[in-house]
């Protein structure tokens, strides 16, 4: 139902207009009345109505005045002018400004209502049109948003292909080799994006370090929810708007794109680097940026893999904050080249560090040869190292089919499920280390793990892997993920094995009876207490009691 207000300082005709015709039989809900212009001001300024009928002839400000006000505030209100002069210039300047009707009185009860009614029947069209047309901006944006992620994304499981010209084509953005374009891949979660947000508005407003000097033109980046370039036009500096925006690529990572012109890519670069370090200082300081090289726009899928790899970087040398890939290729040279997988696995046997120092130097390879373009390829190859680390040995003396069917295949399964390079070099690192290094993992680093280990010493014959992750505002994958790959078992075989060497202890004392002791570390059957015993220790529990003197 659309709001009315009625203003008139003859408080008879007010309160004829609001209250003898039923406007409510119409779609119409009087809001207000008032009996100046200035009280109608007020209450339009508050009430924001659709329609206000008014007089025009009214103390401290007229009706036309009252109209022109509205639109000086930019308000959508519509306005009906009753009026007792047929002075024409009246009825020009409520044109002029915009008014909807002008009517005579004593006005017909029938020809207002059917003014009222046109008037609310435009208003009506207009909005279903608005709505429509955010319908259609927002399918839009998850299109355009969608398609360029994908375009983006695609070498995660391409074979390195150029980006695809035709969905470039259909979201509008630029597919020449005119148009230079870099990113910043930025490692963010919900929180952190918040203030990445804020921060490149502070960015904006503050330093306007978009533009690089007076006389040269605005680097800007990609206009995600608003201006695509089909629509900003490719003018010399300026293909998009330069209202900031970020691309979420996935759960934790973010990206900006930034363009320019064919003249002005050689500058993109430094300002890109510059942008970055301007940034940084206002972000959380678990945000990580990580910075490509520049490329023309249909290559726009080297941008990704080029952060990750710059992410690797912060892991082969140092933890920066700002990570560059035009700083890796200085790190190839010094790069030794991958040894044969028998001398592999000796330096494996003799120093479990060399398998970090093998896993940079096959990772740095990749780049020379463009393989970081293709994640694909990138997991044939270490695939293709694992078959040889079998073929010419392996750490548990099995044949080579035990090696293949129970081994190679969860490790087969493992590097194929991986997203990323960042991801493929975890996933390799852990599966040498899981492999080659036998003694006992170090304490765990994180707080995380950590914290779990305190909850099941302390409430190990209830403690599951739900509560932990509740007590400590995780999500139980992501806590059981950490804790497997910091302890090299899962979470309930940990708890498992905990819960059974306290069993053991007990199991020494002869007067403990069986179901107690089972009771007691957390299992409601001496049936599943016994499994779990023999499972971990080879023996039952009572055989167990017999060969270490707990009696019979």
């Amino acid at each position: 139902m659309l709001q009315m207000i009625i203003a008139d300082d003859d408080r008879l005709i007010r309160e004829s207009l609001s209250r003898l015709i039923d406007w409510e039989n119409y779609g119409i809900f009087v809001a207000a009345v008032a009996r100046t212009g200035e009280e109608a001001l007020c209450q339009v300024l508050s009430l924001r109505p659709d329609i206000l009928l008014t007089d025009i002839e009214m103390p401290h400000m007229t009706g036309t005045q009252l109209l022109k006000r509205l639109r000086q505030e930019n308000i959508p209100c519509e306005v009906i002018f009753l009026s007792a002069y047929s002075n024409f210039s009246y009825a020009q300047e409520a044109v002029r400004y915009g008014a909807f009707n002008y009517l005579l009185k004593p006005v017909d009860e029938t020809q207002l209502i059917n003014t009222v009614t046109r008037c609310r029947n435009q208003i009506l069209i207009r909005k279903n049109e608005q709505q429509l047309i955010s319908q259609d901006k927002q399918i839009y944006t998850m299109a355009y948003t969608n398609g360029l992620k994908s375009l983006i994304l695609q070498s995660s499981k391409d074979n390195g292909s150029l980006a695809d010209a035709q969905l470039l084509h259909i979201i509008g953005f630029p597919q020449d080799e005119n148009t230079g374009i870099g990113a910043i891949c930025l490692t963010t979660g919900s929180r952190e994006l918040e203030a990445v947000c804020l921060a490149m508005d502070t960015e904006n407003h503050d330093t306007g370090c978009f533009a690089m000097g007076n006389e040269e033109p605005a680097f800007v980046r990609t206009d995600i929810c608003g201006q695509t370039p089909k629509d900003a036009g490719a003018s010399e500096g300026n293909f998009l708007s330069d209202s900031p925006q970020l691309l979420p690529l996935s759960s934790n990572e973010s990206m900006l794109l930034f363009l320019a012109p064919s003249s002005l890519t050689r500058k993109l670069g430094q300002h890109i680097e510059q942008y970055a370090r301007l940034l940084l200082p206002k972000l959380p300081p678990t945000v990580r940026m990580y910075v490509s090289t520049v490329h023309t726009c249909n290559h726009i899928d080297r941008l990704y893999p080029e952060c990750c790899f710059a992410g690797l970087l912060t892991r082969f040398y140092a933890d920066n904050p700002i990570s560059l890939f035009r700083e890796v290729h200085s790190h190839i040279e010094d790069c030794k080249p991958m040894p044969g997988a028998g001398q592999l696995l000796q330096s494996f046997h003799e120093d479990s560090h060399n398998i970090d120092a093998a896993m940079q130097s096959l990772f740095l390879s990749f780049i020379p040869n463009e393989m970081l373009y293709s994640l694909h390829d990138m997991e044939l190859c270490c695939l293709s190292l694992l078959d040889g680390l079998g073929r010419e040995s392996n750490p548990f003396s099995c044949s080579a089919a035990d090696w293949e069917s129970d081994f190679m295949f969860s490790f087969k399964k493992d590097i194929l499920a991986c997203g990323s390079v960042t991801a493929l070099y975890e996933t390799m690192v852990g599966i040498l280390y899981r492999l080659f290094v036998h003694p006992a993992k170090e304490t765990p680093k994180s707080r995380l793990v950590q914290k779990t280990l305190q909850y099941i010493r302390e409430n190990y014959s209830h403690a599951t892997l739900a509560d932990v992750s509740a007590m400590l505002y995780i999500s139980p994958s992501y806590l059981s993920r950490l804790f497997a790959s910091e302890m090299d078992e899962s979470f309930s075989r940990y708890l498992m094995r905990y819960r059974i060497n306290i069993a053991k202890e007990k199991l020494r004392n002869p007067e403990a009876k069986l179901y107690t002791i089972a009771e007691s570390v957390g299992y409601s059957d001496l049936a599943h207490f016994s499994k779990a015993f023999k499972l971990i220790e080879g023996v039952s529990p009572g055989k167990y009691r017999k060969e270490h003197g707990g009696g019979s």
